[in-house]
C-alpha cells in the first residue's frame, strides 16, 4: 500500500448547495468566446489554441459519455430480468413512514439508470418508485440519507451529499476521490463515506482511501478515521499506510466497527465516536455489517488462492466464531441486513438475500439494483 495522497487532517469543504447541473458548452458556444492568446500573440495562434482547447472539452466528454455507457451496459447485460416503475423520477417524491422499505441505486438500462429508487421489503421487485436524486453510492436512516457522486468535466470532482425524506440534497461535502461505501448510524445522528483515494478497488495493491465522520444534521465534517488513535494488545499503533473503510454503527450511534488495513493485512476494528479510538479485533475481516440486534457482523473475507475472491461470513461478537454463507459467488460489498435471520448484498447489477446462519440458497431480492438499504 502507498502512503496517503492526501492530508491527514484537512477537512472536506461543506455547504448547502443543491447538486449542480453540468451542461457542457457547445461548439458554438466555445467559437463565440474571445481569444484566449496573448495581445501580442499572432490570429494563427489564437485559433489554434481555441481549437485545441475544444478538442480537449471533446475528448473528455467523449470519454465520460464512453464511461456512462460502458456502466450501463453492464448492468444491462448481467441482470435481464425485468422490472416496473411505478413513479415518474420527475414527479414530487416522498419516503414512506407507515411501512418499511428498501432503498438502492436502480441500474436497469433505461432512462431513470442511476437514479434511487425504493420498493415495498415485501414485494420489493412488483414496483419500484424511482426519484430524481442520482447517487453511486447511497444510505439511509431515520429520515437521513447520504448519496455519494462523481460530477463530471474536465477534471472529476467527487462528493457526498446529505438529503432528507423529500430527496432533495441539504448540504454539499466535498471528497478525495472515487465514491466507494456509504453508512448512517439507525438514529441518523451520525454519517460516514469512504472514498478512493489511490486505486479503484479493494483488491488494488496501492490502495489507499479517505473516510470521514460526518454529523447529519449539518453536514459538518468531524474528522477523518485516519485522525483516530488505534489499539492493539494495549499499545497504540499507527503507520503510514492505515487506511479505513466499511464502517457500521451500534445502537448508541457512538460505537461503531470498522475495516483497518495495514501491512497487507485487513483487521476489525471496534471505535467511540467520542473519545475518537479505535481497537482491533480480529483479522482478516472487511466491510463489517453489524446485525439489526447488534449481536454478529456479516463481513466479507478474502480467501486463499492466486485470483483475489471474497466470501461472506458472519462474525458471532459474543463468541466470535465464524459461519460462512452459502453463497459460492465473490461478494466485494458492505452487506445489508434485512433483519435479524437474513442478509443482502450486491453481485453484478441485483441484490441477493441469503440467510445468515449457512443454510438455505441465495434468492434475488431485489433486480437490476445495487447499494440496498433497508428503512425499518
Amino acid at each position: 500500500m502507498s502512503e496517503r495522497h492526501h492530508a491527514a487532517g484537512s477537512y472536506a469543504k461543506v455547504s448547502s448547495e443543491t447538486p449542480p447541473a453540468h451542461t457542457p458548452p457547445t461548439a458554438a458556444e466555445q467559437a463565440a468566446q474571445p481569444p484566449t492568446s496573448l495581445p501580442d500573440a499572432k490570429p494563427g495562434r489564437s485559433r489554434i489554441l481555441a481549437f485545441a482547447v475544444l478538442c480537449v472539452l471533446c475528448l473528455a466528454l467523449a470519454i465520460g459519455s464512453i464511461t456512462w455507457a460502458a456502466m450501463r451496459g453492464r448492468a444491462a447485460t448481467t441482470s435481464s430480468q425485468p422490472v416496473t416503475v411505478a413513479s415518474n423520477a420527475s414527479a414530487p417524491v416522498v419516503a414512506p413512514t407507515d411501512q418499511p422499505f428498501v432503498l438502492f441505486q436502480h441500474v436497469a438500462r433505461d432512462q431513470h439508470y442511476a437514479k434511487i429508487a425504493f420498493a415495498p421489503i415485501g414485494t420489493p421487485n412488483e414496483s419500484r418508485t424511482v426519484t430524481g436524486l442520482t447517487c453511486e453510492r447511497v444510505y439511509f436512516a431515520a429520515g437521513q440519507g447520504l448519496c455519494l457522486l462523481t460530477e463530471g468535466g474536465l477534471i472529476n470532482q467527487y462528493f457526498a451529499y446529505t438529503f432528507g425524506p423529500d430527496f432533495r440534497p441539504r448540504h454539499k461535502i466535498a471528497m478525495a476521490g472515487l465514491p466507494s461505501r456509504a453508512r448512517i448510524s439507525s438514529d441518523g445522528r451520525y454519517g460516514t463515506a469512504t472514498v478512493f483515494v489511490h486505486g479503484h478497488s479493494y483488491a488494488d495493491g496501492n490502495l489507499s482511501t479517505q473516510t470521514i465522520l460526518i454529523d447529519m444534521a449539518t453536514g459538518a465534517t468531524l474528522g477523518e478515521l485516519e485522525q483516530f488513535t488505534v489499539e492493539r494488545d494495549g499499545a497504540d499503533i499507527k503507520a503510514v499506510d492505515f487506511n479505513f473503510w466499511g464502517v457500521t454503527f451500534a445502537h448508541d450511534s457512538n460505537r461503531y466497527y470498522a475495516t483497518l488495513a495495514t501491512g497487507g493485512q485487513t483487521y476489525l476494528v471496534e471505535g467511540d465516536v467520542a473519545a475518537r479510538t479505535m481497537r482491533v479485533r480480529r483479522e482478516n475481516v472487511e466491510c463489517p455489517s453489524l446485525s439489526p440486534d447488534n449481536k454478529r457482523i456479516a463481513f466479507k473475507k478474502r480467501m486463499p488462492g492466486r485470483n483475489v475472491t471474497w466470501r461472506v461470513h458472519v462474525l458471532d461478537l459474543e463468541t466470535m466464531q465464524e459461519t460462512p454463507v452459502n453463497e459460492a459467488r465473490s461478494v466485494d460489498d458492505q452487506v445489508e441486513w434485512l433483519d435479524d435471520q437474513t442478509i443482502l448484498y450486491a453481485v453484478d447489477a441485483d441484490v441477493w438475500s441469503v440467510p445468515a446462519d449457512g443454510s438455505g440458497a441465495p434468492t434475488k431480492f431485489v433486480a437490476q439494483a445495487l447499494s440496498p438499504a433497508i428503512v425499518r
